[in-house]
């Protein structure tokens, strides 16, 4: 045996799930379609995903992932890695077609805090950074990472063995590896070897979405005044948190960096909304001639990431049509995504990261099949429950 776990997808789910094994005394091939570091999304954590993250690297005696759970101690333990402040969740109610109002009763606005200070607050992951962060930890703990490398065909008899395709030229010997163990952590880029497909049928919310990183982008609360809107009750500054402009036909998100970088995009609701736009560009002039407060908000921004600019994408919903098999198993984000509404993703694939963790503990030889099983019910029960509370 060449490896006992194999983890296919480098993202931070992957990289994660392989430096919690390695430090479990697995040997780990982690293998990344890819390269880092990497433009993403799903940057938002919430009080659920943090406190996730700090029982993992409390289980696992990693304490930089206790100190990446709060913005204080990330702030003073890894100054240079890029993060942004997230107290809680900012809404703001916008009439089409008009500049943001409201009355003083603020019945168009809604701040919910989730911290009390900033020294314990959540945060938002600069996803390239962050990612890049986790494989460099797992390789020096001793995980095998390959980079720019596919699954191309897989055997199964004692071991999985896996035919791989790199595309790079690479030092490491032996392109058919046997492992014992494989984990799905992205793409499905292994578990389509085996006849497992994603479908987007079945689910309540249906939904697509436009997006891209903003340089030079005002802050949304430094323009209030100017439409006279009152902050002084606020709980928290109102950027300081994830900040939703809501419209009738769906929701604007922008989350925050601290090196003057905000992640910005549109969903929009396709039960309601018109077909998308011939290109990204269409698509988001479209809905920001909805929100003209915004799109003064915007005036002088400018997409800084992706290199190719605006980032448009069909139905956002799918669900893998498995989760598991003999010697396999699907990570929550391999198994299927929602919607990005009220920032479930990073807590459910944490979530699954730790029950997957459980089940390898529990085992000498392959992980625990009892709570392997477990880990897929409460993956299916989770991604119908983020449905149907977002789709309401």
């Amino acid at each position: 045996m060449d490896f006992d776990i194999a983890v296919v997808g480098a993202g931070f789910a992957g990289s994660l799930t392989a430096l919690l094994l390695q430090r479990l005394g697995k040997t780990v091939l982690l293998i990344d379609r890819g390269s880092h570091p990497r433009f993403a999304i799903g940057e938002s954590s919430t009080p659920s995903s943090n406190l996730l993250l700090r029982a993992l690297g409390q289980r696992y005696d990693l304490p930089e992932l206790v100190a990446l759970s709060r913005y204080g101690s990330w702030k003073r333990t890894f100054p240079d890695l890029p993060v942004g402040l997230k107290r809680g969740f900012s809404y703001f109610a916008h009439t089409a077609g008009r500049d943001f109002s409201t009355s003083v009763d603020h019945d168009h606005e809604l701040l919910v805090a989730a911290s009390s200070c900033d020294e314990l607050s959540d945060t938002n992951w600069l996803r390239a950074d962050f990612d890049h962060w986790l494989v460099r930890r797992a390789i020096e703990e001793g995980v095998e990472y390959r980079s720019e490398t596919s699954v191309q065909r897989v055997d199964r008899a004692d071991a999985w063995q896996l035919e791989l395709q790199s595309r790079a030229p690479r030092t490491w010997k032996g392109a058919m590896p046997q492992v014992g163990f494989v984990i799905e952590a992205g793409g499905l880029d292994f578990a389509r070897h085996l006849g497992v497909t994603t479908t987007d049928s079945g689910f309540l919310t249906n939904s697509r979405s436009v997006f891209a990183h903003w340089a030079d982008l005002p802050r949304w609360d430094a323009l209030l005044p100017a439409l006279g809107i009152p902050q002084s009750d606020y709980p928290f500054p109102a950027d300081d948190g994830a900040l939703h402009h809501l419209f009738d036909a769906g929701w604007m998100w922008q989350l925050r960096f601290d090196h003057g970088v905000t992640s910005s995009g549109f969903v929009v609701n396709q039960h309601v909304a018109p077909p998308p736009g011939p290109t990204p560009q269409t698509e988001w002039t479209h809905w920001l001639k909805r929100l003209p407060s915004v799109a003064h908000q915007f005036s002088a921004a400018r997409v800084v990431a992706p290199e190719s600019g605006l980032v448009s994408t069909p139905r956002l919903q799918r669900r893998a049509s498995c989760l598991a098999g003999e010697g396999w198993v699907a990570l929550p984000n391999a198994a299927g995504f929602v919607d990005p509404l009220f920032s479930p993703g990073n807590a459910h694939v944490l979530a699954g990261i730790e029950r997957v963790g459980r089940a390898v503990e529990r085992s000498a030889g392959e992980p625990d099949p009892a709570l392997l099983a477990d880990h897929v019910r409460h993956t299916q029960a989770e991604l119908a429950w983020i449905d149907e509370l977002i789709a309401g």
